[in-house]
């Protein structure tokens, strides 16, 4: 590379980066084998047998193809979801049994039934008999409240 000096003021740019080339060439020459190419295609064969003697010389863990560090990757996510939805199936399982009634055949909270019996008016002395239809619902909302309110005692 000879080194004259550029007569226009755009080759000045031009002139600097081949410089800066040459020291760099240089300097790497110094303490790296090199090899020249001209075209790309001789970058390419040289790149293409050089790599893989650079992996067995210095093997390391990020030496992997591009094509499968992200399906590792994203096998690895799946697995921790693959494990994490059976974790919470088995918590839904595990609730929806809980929910189950221990009885088999207890009325649900919407049934409705009906409720009779008889009243005695203290004036006349006089019988009737009543008749209510109501929810399990209904009654336990009315009598929640007085649960709290009256102790329990034991036999």
């Amino acid at each position: 590379m000879g080194h004259c000096r550029p007569s226009r003021a755009g080759n000045i740019s031009r002139y600097v980066e081949r410089e800066r080339l040459a020291k760099f060439r240089e300097k790497a020459s110094k303490t790296r084998l090199i090899e020249k190419w001209r075209t790309t295609d001789q970058l390419a064969a040289a790149v293409a047998l050089s790599l893989p003697q650079t992996m067995r010389t210095y093997p390391a863990v990020d030496w992997v193809r591009a094509d499968t560090v992200a399906n590792e990757t994203v096998l690895s996510e799946i697995n921790e979801l693959r494990k994490e939805n059976d974790r919470l199936a088995a918590l839904v399982e595990d609730f929806q049994r809980a929910r189950e009634p221990l009885v088999s055949d207890i009325a649900g909270l919407e049934e409705s039934f009906e409720v009779f019996g008889k009243h005695h008016h203290p004036r006349d002395l006089a019988m009737s008999n009543w008749a209510a239809t109501t929810s399990w619902r209904a009654i336990f909302a009315a009598l929640a409240p007085k649960l709290d309110e009256t102790p329990c005692t034991a036999p």
